[in-house]
Order: structure tokens, then sequence, then C-alpha cells
């Protein structure tokens, strides 16, 4: 869910009927001020992520310090007792420099007793070149205390570094970024990886151009499996308008190889017009379940209006089959940026929202070979859906929307 300014967590009871049941029917009340110190100062506070590992919930947020307007802090807050008190916050990292995602990255991991912690910030200037410099916090005690910052890399001088997504399980961490020139079209997708639960990570480029630029929108992991999703953009030649190609890569060996395809929607004069994959948010764009990957995006069809799609591979992202427009038929456009998805076993719940209409689901039980007509879940905007932990075979499945909506299935 979106949150800007005053940062709040609330709880919702997780009961598991069989039936889609009314909105937000068992949401508790509790909600708890995080950007509150034990002082009662209210900070202004933005772009939270938060992870849950048993009784542990740990957070991570960034707030603007009362005291300059320009110095942008990285704070991390956990609680030992499903989030029913949190202890204070940790402050991580301070620069007037330091990125705020907007959706565009994901910062934090959590890996049983390891927390990771990803940040950007620029400039620093040394020697008259500025650089960027890609940061990293590691807990080895569940968020108990965190290590020194450790800069992974700064890149070259005057290379931008952005959109750090970083995952992690059993013992090894991914951590994929973006960097490129200040001047000029030199993109790179690179990532960093560790098999020793942060201790040392080794680099590699998984994909350079100096035609289009990069954007970064997901990253996710399943086992030895991981997948990203890149939208490359190009000028029109002759044109101020560009195209937008979706790219989804996979690998099957935690990072080693990578397979990569173009996937996404063409407008009606053949170009690839694929949206931002988030308006302000982060959220899931791709799922694995096995060996099958699912995306979705939203973009412009044949006839150049704006739908939302998905597509499927079955052989853990090497191939993809032919998108899926869930959202033709509709009287009005689906939001761009707000398409997203889960997956588990054979059940693939897709959620888009149409502006003045609300949220809106289909629902595939044979891991998508064919889909529900389209049902409306209720009003709201930035939806997350999430299956239940305790559902094996993904029946049970939770939807979540601003503002404060909640709904089971």
């Amino acid at each position: 869910m979106k949150f800007s300014r005053l940062l709040a967590v609330g709880t919702a009871a997780l009961l598991l009927p069989s039936a889609l049941l009314a909105v937000s029917p068992d949401r508790s009340a509790f909600q708890q001020v995080l950007s509150q110190d034990s002082t009662n100062q209210v900070m202004l506070s933005e772009d939270p992520e938060v992870a849950v590992a048993d009784r542990l919930v740990h957070v991570v947020y960034t707030d603007t310090a009362q005291t300059n307007n320009y110095l942008r802090r990285l704070l991390y807050r956990r609680s030992t007792d499903s989030g029913q008190s949190f202890e204070d916050p940790v402050l991580l990292q301070e620069h007037p420099g330091l990125d705020l995602g907007a959706g565009r990255f994901r910062r934090l991991a959590v890996d049983g007793s390891l927390v990771h912690i990803a940040s950007v910030h620029a400039p620093i200037w040394t020697g008259g070149d500025w650089y960027y410099s890609l940061d990293y916090f590691r807990s080895t005690n569940a968020g108990a205390s965190f290590e020194p910052r450790r800069s992974l890399t700064t890149g070259p001088a005057a290379y931008h570094l952005r959109m750090p997504h970083i995952v992690a399980g059993d013992g090894q961490v991914a951590l994929a970024y973006l960097y490129y020139p200040n001047w000029y079209t030199d993109s790179h997708l690179n990532l960093l990886r560790s098999a020793d639960g942060g201790a040392t990570f080794s680099a590699q480029t998984l994909a350079r151009t100096s035609d289009e630029n990069y954007d970064l929108w997901d990253l996710r992991r399943d086992g030895q499996r991981l997948a990203l999703a890149v939208v490359a953009s190009h000028g029109i030649p002759g044109s101020y308008a560009s195209t937008f190609r979706l790219l989804v890569g996979a690998s099957t060996d935690a990072g080693g190889s990578w397979h990569f395809n173009q996937v996404g929607s063409t407008n009606a004069a053949g170009w690839p017009m694929v949206d931002s994959l988030s308006d302000y948010q982060e959220k899931p764009d791709l799922a694995w379940a096995g060996d099958h990957l699912y995306v979705t995006w939203t973009g412009q069809d044949t006839q150049s209006v704006r739908q939302a799609f998905v597509a499927r591979s079955t052989d853990a992202g090497r191939t993809f089959g032919p998108q899926i427009d869930l959202s033709s038929g509709q009287t009005a456009s689906p939001q761009y940026g707000q398409a997203t998805l889960a997956a588990r076993g054979r059940h693939v719940y897709a959620v888009w929202n149409v502006p003045g209409s609300g949220l809106w689901l289909r629902h595939s039980t044979d891991a998508g070979s064919s889909w529900s007509a389209a049902r409306r879940l209720f009003g709201g905007w930035w939806p997350l859906v999430a299956i239940d932990p305790s559902s094996e075979d993904g029946s049970s499945v939770h939807f979540v929307a601003s503002p404060g909506l909640y709904r089971r299935s």
C-alpha cells in the first residue's frame, strides 16, 4: 500500500473461509504510528517497507530531519511481538542525497536472523568528480544491531546508480541495480550476489545497451529461481515519442545464468508501449509458482487503448506464451502501473485498478491456461494481493488496498 508523511502500521485477522467475503470484515482497529519516537516526536516519513519472519516484524523507511529539510534519513524499526509494540528507531544513514523510493526499489530483505538493507545516495565529490554509492547494511541477529555501512560499489565517475532491488533466502542474497552516465546513453543492468549471507558479494553485468534507457521495476526469488522485470525505452526516429519494451529475465541457478525475453503489448502502429510498472508503489509484477513464471503490466493494445495484461512462462522463464488481455471489454481503461499478481500451485490472481470503478480481479485455477471473468473487488487504489502462508495449494488469498481496505477469499 502507499503511505506518505505519517507512517503507521495496522493489523487484520487472517481467517480463511472459502468464499469471497465483505470488505474489511474482521480488520482490527489496532494502529501504531511508527514514525514517532519515544519522545513522541512525529517525523515526516515515506517509502516504508515491511518484512515478517515468525513473530518479528521488520520495517525500514525514510524521513526528513525536522532540523534540516535537506537532510534525509534511513531508519529501521522492529517488533518482537508480532507488531504489538516496536523498539525505538535505529538511524542507519543520514545524507542529503539519500535516494527516495516512490515505488522504484526494494530496500529490505529478511532471511531468518539475517536482515539485509540496500540504499543509494549521491553525490559524493572526490577530486572534482561526483559518484553515487550503493550502500549495504546487514544484521546477523534479527535486527538487534547492524554492522557498519558498506559501500558495495560507487560506479564510474559521473554515473548514476538507480533502482536497487534486494532479495534473500537460504543464505543467498541477490541485489540488482542500474547505472548509467550523466551525459549519454550507456545503460547497465547489474547484479551483486552473495552465497554467504551477505559477508561477500560477486558482481556481474546482466545487460548493457547504448541504444535504450532501462528502468528496473521488480526482482523476485523462489528458491534458486530469480526473475526481474525491466522496461527499456528508445526514441522513435523522427518523433519526440519513445517506445517502451518489457524485458523479463529469469535464472534457475540463483543468478549465475540468465534468459531474457521481450514480453508485452504493441500499439496500433506496431510499437511496444508498456507503461511504467509502478504508480508510486512497490509491488509484485512477477510471480513464481514452480517452473511457471507470470508477469503483469499495463500498456497499449493493438488499438492503442490502455489495458491490463498477463503473460506466462511454463519453462522457468526460457520462453513466454502469448499475452492475455485481462481488462478487455471494460468501459474504462486501467490506471497505469497498478496491476499486480500472486501465484501458488495452480492458482494465479491478477488485480488491477480502474479509476472511478475500483479494483478488479481475474483468477486462474489451472496455472494460467484459462481465466475467470473479471470481478470487482472494491474501490480504492494501489492494490496488493498475497496468498495465505498456510494455504499450500494457493486457494486462500488476501487483498488489500489504500485507504485501509481488506478482503479475503
